[in-house]
């Protein structure tokens, strides 16, 4: 079964609450935006580690 339920921001806890009754999973927007943006976050980090590297060397602890 496939169920979307769409609505302005809080939707989700009702979203949930169907997912638990149902026992099955609840993927929100809010879920995927946040997973995106910490991937998105550690990306950029390790691109910026890596030309400080190529910059300084061994000089970064």
């Amino acid at each position: 079964m496939r169920l979307a339920v769409l609505g302005p921001p809080g939707s989700e806890t009702i979203a949930g609450a169907i997912a638990a009754c149902l026992g099955v999973a609840s993927i929100s927007l809010t879920d995927t935006v946040q997973a995106d943006t910490r991937i998105a976050a550690l990306n950029l980090r390790r691109l910026l580690n890596l030309g400080l590297q190529r910059r300084h060397g061994a000089c970064l602890a």
